[in-house]
């Protein structure tokens, strides 16, 4: 099956970013899968959680049978030390999740501490913009309403920006290890969607515009960045259709690697230059 087209976050008329998911977009071949989540999830460690969250395609309704992931965030509460939460059933729910509905391609239920969502209120916190627009609640109470609302800012291309090299770095490790076919096309479709992202990231302010839809971040950084259309193009190839060869995987990371990392310098230089994983509001407002 082909994916459907990208589509832009819309924007309202004083520039905040309005959510995309919705629990009306849900699609039915996903209900189950979901409900089967959050039972998951609530069934081992109920007391500790504030609240689910879908994010990702499933949310917004553009979700592929077969192609596109589940990804599943736990918020904990407040009150619950992180490091005290079990954690060891994750990857069993995962995988007993994906036998049991093949309608997705991967399963991934990522624990968040509350004080991830929370964080200083003058930096900008990733946690918090991805659930304030990315994501729908499925238990537990929305902690949307107590969220800022965002607008198109640097904050958002520097979570893909500051943390490019070391993201890199887990994607060369990740290669170098024996791996499956079926782990390779996993590898394949993680290396290009972050090739696409950052390199959208580049060209975000200029744009104006928000996405995360591999297609548009192509077409966008390509507006912006055509000496490295071939490139580009690859990437989102690659994104689309993963391959299962690791040396050819390998070989799109050592083409782009160089100037896509020289660049990304050059806007941390600009916008982050003491390379804060969560940049200051006020440094942004600034800088604007």
């Amino acid at each position: 099956m082909i994916r459907p087209p990208g589509r832009l976050w819309r924007i309202d008329h004083s520039g905040y970013i309005l959510n995309d998911a919705s629990i009306d977009a849900l699609q039915s071949p996903f209900a189950a899968l979901v409900q089967d989540a959050v039972v998951a999830c609530t069934q081992q460690i109920s007391d500790d959680i504030d609240s689910i969250y879908l994010t990702g395609s499933v949310a917004r309704g553009m979700a592929v049978p077969g192609l596109s992931d589940l990804n599943v965030i736990v918020v904990l509460h407040a009150a619950r030390d992180p490091d005290l939460v079990m954690r060891d059933w994750v990857p069993a729910a995962e995988e007993t999740l994906l036998a049991a509905h093949p309608v997705v391609s991967e399963v991934q239920i990522d624990l968040w501490p509350y004080y991830s969502v929370f964080t200083d209120p003058a930096c900008f916190s990733t946690p918090g913009f991805i659930l304030k627009t990315h994501s729908i609640c499925v238990w537990g109470v929305d902690l949307g309403s107590q969220l800022p609302d965002y607008k198109v800012s640097p904050g958002i291309a520097n979570d893909d920006l500051a943390r490019l090299e070391d993201e890199l770095a887990v994607i060369h490790e990740g290669l170098a290890e024996p791996l499956a076919e079926h782990e390779v096309r996993l590898w394949c479709t993680h290396t290009a969607r972050t090739i696409l992202r950052a390199a959208f990231g580049l060209v975000q302010m200029q744009a104006g515009v928000h996405t995360r839809d591999v297609d548009l971040c192509c077409e966008y950084a390509i507006g912006g960045l055509p000496e490295h259309a071939d490139d580009l193009q690859l990437a989102l190839r690659y994104a689309d259709q993963p391959v299962g060869d690791v040396t050819a995987v390998q070989q799109l990371v050592e083409r782009v690697e160089g100037w896509l990392v020289d660049r990304a310098n050059d806007w941390l230089d600009q916008y982050n230059p003491d390379r804060d994983p969560d940049l200051r509001v006020d440094d942004v407002e600034e800088r604007e």
